[in-house]
């Protein structure tokens, strides 16, 4: 528990602890995506099939081949990295 208590007062001196309904909906997206996605790269390294399957639901489609799924995850990252930014 002391360690989400030192997440929280790490970004409330960053600027980035979320004040309004939005903001707390997105961060929560985001972190439930971000589990999503760790998930899925675990299960991807275990050769388990539900790894591919997490797919649909961390990109929104079913990748047609490793490339799409690459820009799609830089595609991601860089949507998190904009919107922590701003």
């Amino acid at each position: 528990m002391n360690y989400f208590r030192h997440l929280r007062l790490r970004l409330f001196e960053m600027g980035l602890m979320p004040t309004g309904k939005v903001a707390r909906t997105a961060w929560y997206l985001l972190g439930l995506n971000l589990l999503l996605f760790a998930l899925q790269k675990l299960l991807g390294l275990f050769k388990l099939s539900y790894g591919e399957s997490l797919t649909g639901w961390v990109l929104g489609q079913l990748p047609a081949d490793e490339e799409d799924v690459e820009r799609a995850v830089v595609t991601v990252v860089d949507v998190a990295h904009a919107g922590l930014a701003a």
